[in-house]
Parts: C-alpha cells; sequence; structure tokens
C-alpha cells in the first residue's frame, strides 16, 4: 500500500514538472519563453515564443539555439528553430545528454536587429 502511494506521488511529480510553464527570459527588444522536458537524459523538442516588448508576437525572426554545459566543457551542436505560427518557433530535436545546468543560448536576428541572452535550464 505505501509503495502504491509513493509511486503515484513520484508520477504526480514527472507530470507536473513536464507540464511546468515555460521558463521566461528578456533580451534587449523581446520577451522569450523556452519550453521543454525537465527530466530525462537524451534527444526532446523544445518550444520557443517569441514577443515583442508590446507583447506581440514576433514572426519572421531567425531564432537559433547553442545549449552550453560550462561545468563539463561540453556544447550540444547548435539548432534553428522553424515557426510554426505567430510567435512559436518549433526545434524537434535537442540532445541534452547530461544532467546538470545547461545555458540556452538563444540568438533572435530580425532585419538589423540581434539579441542573444542566455537561459539557465537544470536537466534533472
Amino acid at each position: 500500500m505505501v509503495r502504491t502511494w509513493w509511486l503515484r506521488l513520484v508520477i504526480l511529480a514527472l507530470l507536473l514538472n513536464a507540464c511546468a510553464s515555460p521558463i521566461e527570459a528578456r533580451s534587449a527588444h523581446y520577451n522569450i519563453g523556452l519550453s521543454l522536458e525537465l527530466v530525462g537524459l537524451g534527444k526532446r523538442p523544445i518550444t520557443l515564443t517569441l514577443h515583442d516588448k508590446q507583447g506581440l508576437p514576433v514572426t519572421g525572426a531567425t531564432v537559433t539555439l547553442l545549449p552550453i554545459m560550462r561545468q563539463h566543457g561540453m556544447l550540444a551542436p547548435p539548432v534553428t528553430f522553424v515557426e510554426q505560427s505567430a510567435g512559436v518557433y518549433v526545434v524537434s530535436e535537442v540532445n541534452l545528454d547530461m544532467s546538470g545546468e545547461w545555458q540556452m543560448q538563444v540568438t533572435v536576428v530580425l532585419d538589423a536587429v540581434t539579441d542573444m541572452v542566455e537561459i539557465p535550464v537544470m536537466i534533472e
């Protein structure tokens, strides 16, 4: 009985973590939200929302991601997001093969503006 209760608690915690709110960041020109699975190692999709300072979705940007794990000198290969809808950009597969803190270096290029921001993400 105790094992069943404990197992249910662990499953609930994993589900809540998987459905967590996007990690928010701000660059000089944009508000960025990053959504990804934080539990488990390996390949996963990442969704990025991109809005201007007035809260309007940004379209037509080139958005790239460079995952960096400084404490172990690791870099995952850089990837380019694909615009899915107004202000929503998706990359289907990013390989985060080590637990710990990753710095998600996001670069947004639109017209003459280039912004870069690093978003810390803890992978368990």
